[in-house]
């Protein structure tokens, strides 16, 4: 079961976009733009262990975690999955789906019951008409995130590369009793 709801906008940041006040990719928004876009966004009770997007999947929309922890899993080409990262307060996930129409890159399921907060891209298109130098801001902003995924997820395969390589010479000095 999921539960939606959406807030009247009231014209002034209050408590209700204050949250927004929080995530790095809306830092240069103004109050009342602030306040748009908390009440345009769908606030959803989403559960423990059921996903909230898929990896490949298409998407269109991003999500604010207001509050819980989710786990983002990746599955590998060989079908391994394997978690890549937690998710919580404060922070967003699906930022290139909003920004590029990429499909979802990777699964991202609450470890509790965790409440987010959903951002689509007709929400945040009048925002960029009328400050098309976000777009440049959150380009460097993503570009550097990206960068530092892939040097982690890089670093995670060679420790698992050098983990099997240890197993293995392990596995023949045992089959030689050496």
């Amino acid at each position: 079961m999921n539960l939606t709801m959406q807030h009247q906008q009231s014209g002034n940041l209050d408590v209700n976009a204050g949250w927004l006040r929080r995530v790095a990719l809306f830092e240069g928004l103004s109050d009342n733009e602030l306040a748009r876009l908390s009440a345009q966004a769908r606030e959803q009770l989403r559960l423990a262990g059921q996903p909230i997007v898929q990896q490949d999947e298409p998407g269109s929309s991003l999500f604010v975690v207001k509050e819980g922890v989710l786990d983002v899993t990746i599955k590998g080409e060989d079908g391994t999955i394997s978690q890549v990262g937690q998710v919580r307060a404060g922070h967003v996930f699906g930022k290139m789906s909003l920004l590029t129409g990429a499909p979802r890159g990777a699964t991202v399921t609450p470890a509790v019951d965790t409440l987010v907060a959903e951002i689509t891209k007709e929400d945040i298109e009048p925002l960029f008409q009328n400050h098309p130098e976000l777009i440049e801001d959150i380009g460097a902003m993503l570009a550097e995130r990206q960068s530092e995924t892939s040097t982690r997820l890089q670093q995670a395969a060679a420790t698992q590369k050098a983990d099997e390589s240890g197993a293995l010479v392990n596995r023949i000095r045992n089959f030689f009793r050496l």
